[in-house]
């Protein structure tokens, strides 16, 4: 298995989030007298630009929590203008973490509106790196008995106090900044007004290397984060608010908070002029505020109603098949009511059209038209199943097809797919199947009867791995569980781009893992200076590599992912658990309702758990029990934003837990997409 060391495992909605915490509807007072909040506004900078609507903007934020939420004002943390030093914000995120009427996992809610900006700065280990800052009220000030001047607060200083708070009070933290981080956005000159202004600044000195370091102690872990923008646009502010404060309020206030999602949230956004919001990290399918409660359905998907057709926000890079079936909402509420289902036809790289799957249907789309402007329309699309074709070929031994279909003989071409699967099972004969599914204790009584799954996969064959530990009860209903998550992995797992493959082209993207450092104790870890290669070996076509190792709990690893092609590309990677069909993200943007940033530069490269830029370490570990285990590491790229948002998925043996892991170019771009999928077979150090 393998884990990515985060510590604080926060919810960044990087923007103006104020409204994100307004439930329009809540009636969850009680618990709302357990949330707390560090509320920043500054407008009025000595020595940057002045903003005109930060401290508005904290201000309604603060509303709302104490009005609309019920927030006692005595657990907000409130600072504005010339109380917003440097030494005062960094001491509110201590004075939550040491505050003692924060019981662990209550809301902390974190929300700053001003100046943030960016930079290319060295970091410790001597590597250039893009630097995101928020600058404090005194920045450029001079420092009290020093002859150093007040600096910035850098992404890896916020980083670290999120990770001691998280330690302290839990992971049910979000964060907000109402600000942007590039000061030259390229995209500034269209839908601009005279009465906007950005809220970004340039770096006015530069960031020693040591600042912070009493606060630093370790690397940062990744957090999760949705800034207002994309690194090439800015956050604008307009008639004294930000914009996207304005954005979020409306739709906080039209949908109940216990309802939404962080990952709904940022899709339902309005489209804002060269402003981009998006949510990075691996909890996107939370409830807003409530770290317990997941949403139980697929991520939405944006749809869009353009020359009298609609298009859904994603194509083929993102696995969307022709004759897959959609259901479409008009509220991103996660158990809102849908007006109607629809199939994908001919799915693009990036986009798919969506037709009425029945007359019903089409006359349900006809009423909704005819009652809403097309402009203020926004609908949002739910997957039912990914279409035939793509199912897990399972054979069934005779006296497995006999206890769980009552029939022995079932070498049949019947799919089997309930409408809330996304890929379903087909019996196969025992040539050729993805699965093998036979009784364990055949001499057991009825009622003790047990089944065993068997990957058939030539890599776990050779390393004797193939056939499952954990086993269901011969029950169809407790088999297929895992029948529908082992077709969902599977088809992940396999899919690549067939024009690929057809047009004899190797990968864009060289895949290689490096041992980057070593966990000292809880929480603390030493990196390398120069991390040290792992083997690999390519395939022919470098899209599948294989790796052997000794996976030792205290080594830690990092995947450096190198682009071929002179675009830039986005990328996200996830870890496909052979032992339980768990998959887990690890890398790539989380939801944005625009273009967004991609992780993977032209020509440059990605460095995935440098403890930096690329996120924390991986580590990996098997269970005592066991010799050798078997994974995946795959990334899928793309020329266009990636929605994988539905891929993850947990255990399909242990609900409670998953084992697996703990505008950029002027000139026009062709489409493509593609992955490359890193093998990991793992020994045990008893047995090395």
């Amino acid at each position: 298995m393998v884990e990515p060391l985060a510590i604080a495992e926060t919810n960044e909605l990087g923007l103006s989030f104020d409204s994100a915490i307004l439930a329009s509807n809540s009636t969850d007072i009680d618990n709302n007298n357990s949330f707390y909040a560090l509320v920043i506004g500054i407008n009025d900078y000595p020595n940057l630009d002045r903003l005109s609507g930060a401290i508005a903007d904290a201000d309604r934020v603060v509303k709302f929590l104490s009005t609309n939420l019920q927030v006692p004002l005595d657990h907000i943390i409130n600072l504005r203008n010339e109380e917003a030093s440097r030494a005062a914000i960094i001491q509110g995120f201590f004075k939550l973490r040491d505050d003692p009427r924060i019981v662990k996992g209550d809301p902390i809610f974190i929300y700053y509106a001003g100046h943030g900006g960016s930079r290319r700065e060295k970091r410790n280990s001597g590597a250039a790196n893009e630097v995101q800052v928020i600058f404090p009220y005194d920045y450029g000030g001079q420092e009290l008995e020093s002859d150093r001047l007040i600096n910035c607060i850098p992404d890896q200083t916020i980083a670290t106090l999120l990770n001691s708070l998280s330690e302290e009070k839990g992971n049910n933290i979000t964060v907000v900044f109402d600000s942007c981080h590039s000061a030259s956005g390229s995209r500034d000159g269209s839908g601009v007004f005279p009465s906007m202004q950005p809220r970004c600044a340039p770096l006015l000195h530069d960031i020693p290397c040591d600042l912070d370091d009493d606060i630093l102690g370790a690397a940062p872990a990744r957090q999760r984060k949705s800034p207002a923008c994309g690194s090439r646009e800015k956050a604008w502010e307009q008639d004294q608010q930000g914009r996207f404060t304005t954005a979020l309020l409306e739709v906080l206030q039209s949908c109940p908070v216990e309802k939404l999602t962080y990952h709904n949230l940022i899709i339902s956004l309005p489209d804002l002029i060269n402003q981009s919001p998006h949510c990075y990290g691996a909890n996107k399918s939370r409830v807003i505020f409530n770290s317990r409660i997941s949403s139980p359905q697929n991520a939405y998907i944006p749809v869009t109603f353009e020359r009298e057709a609609l298009t859904l926000g994603a194509g083929t890079s993102s696995g969307i098949t022709s004759g897959s079936i959609w259901e479409l909402h008009l509220s991103v509420a996660y158990d809102s009511q849908p007006f109607g289902r629809f199939t994908a036809k001919g799915p693009r790289v990036s986009t798919t059209t969506l037709t009425p799957f029945t007359e019903e249907d089409k006359r349900s789309l006809e009423l909704i038209l005819a009652q809403k402007s097309r402009l203020q329309l926004r609908l949002y699309a739910r997957q039912l199943n990914a279409g035939t074709g793509n199912e897990l070929k399972v054979w069934f031994s005779p006296q497995a097809a006999r206890m769980l279909f009552h029939d022995s003989n079932r070498e049949t071409s019947q799919i089997s797919m309930p409408p809330k699967h996304e890929v379903g099972y087909i019996h196969h004969s025992r040539e050729g199947a993805d699965l093998e599914v036979e009784i364990h204790n055949i001499d057991s009584a009825p009622e003790s009867l047990e089944v065993a799954f068997s990957i058939c996969d030539s890599i776990a064959q050779a390393h004797g791995v193939s056939k499952l530990e954990q086993r269901k009860p011969a029950q169809r209903r407790n088999v297929e569980s895992v029948l529908f998550a082992a077709a969902k992995w599977n088809w992940h797992l396999r899919r690549i781009n067939e024009q690929h493959i057809k047009e004899g082209r190797h990968s864009v993207i060289e895949m290689g893992m490096y041992k980057v450092g070593q966990s000292i104790r809880a929480n603390r870890r030493e990196l390398l200076q120069d991390p040290e290669s792992v083997p690999v070996t390519y395939d022919e076509t470098g899209t599948a590599a294989l790796v052997e190792f000794v996976a030792r709990s205290r080594d830690l690893y990092g995947i450096k992912l190198s682009n071929k092609r002179s675009v830039p590309l986005y990328v996200s990677m996830f870890f496909f658990d052979a032992t339980d069909f768990s998959i887990v993200h690890l890398f790539g943007h989380s939801a944005s309702n625009g273009q967004g940033d991609p992780e993977l530069p032209a020509d440059g490269e990605l460095f995935i758990g440098d403890a930096v830029d690329g996120g924390s370490p991986l580590k990996f570990t098997i269970p005592l029990t066991k010799k050798v285990e078997v994974g995946h590491l795959k990334v899928f790229w793309s020329t266009d934003p990636l929605e994988l948002d539905h891929v993850p998925q947990p255990s399909a043996f242990d609900s409670r837990s998953s084992r697996g892991v703990t505008k950029v170019s002027k000139h026009r771009v062709t489409k493509d997409w593609g992955t490359v999928c890193l093998t990991l077979v793992q020994h045990s150090p008893s047995e090395r």
